[in-house]
């Protein structure tokens, strides 16, 4: 066990089978965090939140050139940690293995969230976590929550939120192998709320790209929503691959609800309503049990309109907030189930 004041100098010394606590309150590193040494599968290192307590790292005063955090090592548990002022990204991992990014707040900061990326990438879940209020001064560049450029099977995305970015909420660009996406809110992106003069984000809740070596990539999107964004609510963003999305909600999207243009895509039991367009799909792809394959749906089957709840705070154990938000009397079968 290690409580020191100091991350830097906390995770440089960490071995195999610690825990470093931080404190509640507020800290305002001067330098910049590298993560390089390795937890082993029997001995993870894990890096958290004291008991009871919420540390916020400030990092408004470490070089604002570089990464905040920058992990290169694998068999880490991260959690209950708040991380904003970022002058660029605040937490990448680069090429890493069997990591848990648990119950993480990190927003307003110059970059994209959190992001993975790096061959072999292999094994990380990002669980229960919020990501928003992300922007970059070009205002076009930054994510909540970012997959790309690089590799590696068995990455998860699950009981996430994120949302009020600047460009996409989740990204999957030039990765190689499918990402599982569960049970995971994006809403409000795309939106120039900081008066950017050369704003241009693209606003997508889920951009689905495919990879560089391997661009028909198959993720995986289940039991997710995406509303009031500025771009397309789903999309695969050129990837050609067999994407499988199921009982997921596309809600008032400024574009289109699912966009597949081209990807032979598998879609079932899907809600879209009030976006441009409900669904826009390949010839390849294959559409059944969803929304607009039926009669009569329209704002009125649902239970509640007003996202309020589902934007407010999570629950004490780190899970979504209980909300009736987008939830239908029509059929419970289809779109995403809220809960």
């Amino acid at each position: 066990m290690c409580m020191n004041r100091s991350l830097a100098k906390a995770v440089s010394v960490a071995q195999p089978g610690q825990t470093i606590y931080l404190r509640g309150g507020m800290y305002r590193p001067t330098k910049p965090v590298d993560i390089t040494t390795s937890g082993t599968a029997d001995s993870r290192i894990t890096l958290t939140n004291y008991p009871g307590e919420r540390p916020v790292l400030d990092a408004s005063q470490a070089p604002q050139g570089r990464t905040f955090i920058i992990q290169q090592a694998h068999y880490w548990t991260v959690r209950g940690l708040e991380i904003v002022g970022a002058g660029h990204q605040p937490y990448v991992c680069e090429s890493c293995k069997y990591n848990i990014f648990h119950r993480l707040s990190i927003h307003d900061n110059r970059g994209t969230g959190f992001t993975l990326r790096g061959d072999a990438t292999i094994g990380n879940q990002i669980l229960d976590s919020d990501f928003y209020a992300n922007y970059d001064p070009g205002g076009r560049d930054a994510d909540g929550l970012s997959i790309k450029y690089g590799s590696g099977a068995g990455n998860v995305i699950r009981g996430c939120r994120t949302y009020h970015n600047v460009d996409d909420g989740v990204e999957l660009s030039s990765f190689d192998d499918p990402v599982i996406i569960d049970q995971t809110w994006s809403y409000g992106n795309g939106v120039n709320r900081w008066n950017l003069a050369t704003f241009g984000g693209s606003g997508n809740g889920f951009r689905l790209s495919g990879g560089t070596a391997r661009p028909a990539v198959a993720h995986v999107v289940t039991r997710s929503a995406a509303w009031q964004n500025g771009g397309y609510g789903f999309t695969e963003a050129g990837n050609s691959g067999t994407l499988r999305l199921t009982n997921n909600t596309a809600f008032r999207n400024a574009k289109d609800g699912f966009a597949f243009f081209y990807a032979p895509a598998t879609l079932q039991r899907n809600l879209a309503l009030g976006n441009n367009r409900q669904a826009v799909l390949a010839p390849t792809a294959t559409a059944s049990g969803n929304s607009w394959n039926q009669d009569g749906w329209n704002d009125a089957a649902l239970h509640a309109t007003d996202p309020t709840s589902a934007e407010g705070p999570r629950d004490e154990d780190g899970s979504l907030p209980a909300t009736a938000y987008l939830t239908n009397g029509k059929d419970s079968s289809v779109g995403a189930p809220m809960s």
